[in-house]
């Protein structure tokens, strides 16, 4: 655990500019240190100025490779660039699978440029609940962009709307027909769609299908979809892209849109917070202390049948209560 006097040097060292403190403080954010509450209130004038877009979509698409182009086009604005990339969990040791040198080598000497990988640990919806923090340090430090890339698990991937000012989702033309099916997902928090390796065979009725899919969601929306061919690899499209995501982000922050965006983020990284921490509380109803105010006897009947689970919960939590354990 970091003491108060190094987590304060650390706070100044970020304010300062220095890169190690950054990597420090993350790291330490990413471990759950009980301190990292005071970080906040420190950083909290020097929040709001960076650009912060999440990069999603289906595995194989190419998120990485765009990631890694946008930041190309961005340094040449002579802007900075802060990259947080969220891999799958190893199966071992929880850690991030894939390794931010492995992922971006050619941005690793650039100053300007700050790449961390994190495992997702588990996470459904593509991040992790440390990527809230993350972005503060990042946006705190000065970077003028941050790009979030999520794991690549789908469609399932929506957590990355609460992180960021805007999402592009990314596809490729052999996800075909395909694209009907993320309706219920990415579809609705998609911005931008970027059809990557659009040199590839059916890219065209790939947009064609996206268009076709957006129609009622834009009818309904004060925003329209844009959509967009790339060939990251080759940097094809990309100051295109760069150009349609400055533009969004303008005309948000001109509508007082974007500050309206920041505040609802907010509050729902309050609301996950607060389902991790009351998750955590649950966790002692399997304890022993717990046990003698006689939840073991709910436990038991639930299990028989006798009672309907969700009473059940209805009990538990008034129990937890009456015991005067903090919830």
């Amino acid at each position: 655990m970091v003491s108060e006097e190094s987590l304060q040097a650390l706070i100044h060292g970020l304010l300062s500019g220095d890169r190690r403190s950054l990597s420090r403080l993350i790291s330490i954010v990413e471990s759950d240190d009980a301190k990292v509450e005071g970080i906040y209130p420190s950083i909290k004038d020097r929040l709001g100025k960076a650009e912060i877009i999440g990069i999603t979509g289906p595995p194989g698409a190419g998120k990485s490779t765009l990631s890694s182009s946008l930041a190309d086009s961005y340094r040449r604005m002579q802007k900075s660039v802060g990259i947080l990339a969220f891999d799958p969990s190893s199966p071992f040791s929880g850690g991030s699978v894939l390794g931010d040198r492995v992922r971006m080598q050619n941005h690793y000497l650039d100053d300007k440029v700050f790449i961390r990988s994190f495992s997702n640990r588990g996470a459904s919806g593509g991040v992790a609940p440390v990527a809230f923090d993350a972005i503060h340090l990042l946006d705190a430090f000065g970077f003028d962009v941050i790009l979030v890339e999520t794991v690549g698990v789908g469609q399932t991937e929506l957590d990355v709307v609460n992180l960021v000012d805007l999402v592009v989702v990314v596809v490729v033309p052999e996800s075909g027909d395909s694209i009907q099916s993320m309706k219920a997902g990415l579809m609705e928090v998609a911005d931008v769609f970027v059809v990557n390796k659009c040199d590839r065979l059916g890219a065209d009725r790939m947009v064609a299908n996206i268009k076709s899919a957006t129609n009622l969601i834009q009818s309904q929306a004060d925003d329209q979809v844009r959509i967009l061919k790339t060939q990251a690899d080759k940097a094809v499209g990309i100051d295109e892209l760069v150009e349609t995501i400055d533009g969004i982000h303008t005309d948000r922050m001109s509508t007082g849109l974007l500050q309206s965006y920041r505040g609802k983020r907010r509050i729902s990284a309050m609301l996950d917070w607060a389902r991790l921490d009351f998750n955590k509380k649950m966790n002692l109803i399997t304890n022993t202390a717990v046990h003698s105010m006689g939840i073991s006897k709910v436990f038991d009947k639930v299990e028989s049948g006798q009672l309907n689970p969700r009473e059940g919960s209805k009990l538990i939590l008034k129990a937890m209560v009456d015991s005067g354990l903090d919830i």
